[in-house]
């Protein structure tokens, strides 16, 4: 009987260690995801930025460009053909010139703005993603249809908080669009 209590204990332990070690995992996976996504839209602001240095406008900036430039990150590019570009959520990454109506909705349309529009984000990583840009040529950001203007718009720095509000769609259903200049 003292040998089944103690291999009843021994289990539970197990158990409780495997469960513990599952909820560390999850977690750390979605911290890297957070750190890629971060990482990707950095990376595709900057090939932006060099692909059109000396230019007047972004006119013409798309994910085709951008990928026959070889302005963005391979790891993320789902389809070159198609221009496909997916976030670690499994979600689609756009860039676009702004010449038209601008998705973030931050300015009116001008040809001087680009947009980096991340879709299909589960609430942490939309919460973590809004409050990661503020400064340099960062414009604002539109958050499931809630604008926030950038500090050098006459905006505030959004806060963990006014993103939580905003993140609201569910499992990964929420959309982040970047403005930049």
């Amino acid at each position: 009987m003292e040998k089944m209590i103690t291999w009843g204990f021994y289990f539970i332990l197990t158990i409780a260690l495997l469960s513990a070690a599952i909820i560390l995992y999850q977690k750390a996976q979605a911290s890297y995801k957070e750190t890629a996504a971060m990482s990707e839209v950095t990376s595709i602001v900057s090939g932006a930025e060099a692909l059109y240095s000396g230019q007047p406008a972004y006119t013409g900036l798309t994910n085709t460009l951008m990928i026959n430039a070889e302005k963005i990150p391979d790891n993320i590019i789902t389809d070159a053909a198609s221009g496909t570009i997916t976030n670690p959520w499994g979600g689609q990454i756009v860039v676009a010139c702004d010449d038209a109506a601008p998705a973030s909705g931050l300015n009116t349309p001008s040809p001087a703005y680009f947009d980096v529009d991340l879709s299909g984000l589960p609430k942490g990583a939309c919460i973590q993603l809004a409050t990661g840009f503020s400064t340099g040529n960062f414009q604002g950001v539109n958050i499931n249809g809630t604008i926030f203007p950038s500090i050098a718009n006459g905006g505030a720095q959004i806060t963990p908080a006014q993103a939580d509000a905003a993140c609201s769609n569910g499992s990964n259903g929420n959309t982040l669009s970047f403005a930049f200049n």
